[in-house]
């Protein structure tokens, strides 16, 4: 009962954060594992492909057609990773990224593109995003990708 008592108090005291690490080492999920997705995506057939292989990775996503309503999304919804088609219809990704980072500094944002040039990469630095990637025009290799990227993804803390 005691040795029970002095465990208590001293996990009391403990950082939330350790606590959680120490949790996360016996076998469960990372706390600050990535779970919540947004993609921004116009084409059906892309959306629909990330969000059930993501979706199957136990991960929460959210699909926002359009620029305009991605950052509606971001002010309702708060998301760990961004996926952001270069791309987009009504406002180029590259934009998009550049206003999300003003208004939620915190998220990852990764943009994707068919193929991208060789000034699209220092692009990418120069408006905030965490990177690029080039899925040659394969919606199955952009999926393999992002998830291969999945697991060393790592959420801020709130």
């Amino acid at each position: 009962m005691f040795a029970h008592a002095i465990a208590s108090q001293a996990n009391a005291r403990m950082p939330l954060l350790a606590r959680d690490h120490r949790r996360a080492s016996w076998g469960g999920p990372h706390p600050l594992a990535c779970r919540t997705i947004l993609v921004v995506e116009y084409r059906d057939e892309v959306a629909a492909r990330l969000v059930a292989d993501l979706t199957a990775m136990k991960k929460y996503v959210k699909r926002a057609a359009c620029a305009a309503e991605a950052s509606r999304c971001c002010a309702s919804f708060r998301a760990d990773l961004l996926l952001v088609n270069v791309d987009l219809p009504d406002g180029s990704g590259w934009l998009l990224t550049a206003k999300l980072r003003l208004f939620a500094p915190t998220p990852h944002i990764w943009l994707y593109a068919a193929s991208p040039s060789s000034n699209d990469l220092a692009f990418t630095e120069f408006v905030g995003a965490n990177g690029l990637i080039d899925y040659r025009g394969d919606v199955w290799r952009l999926s393999a990708e992002i998830i291969s990227r999945l697991p060393n993804l790592r959420r801020f803390a709130a």
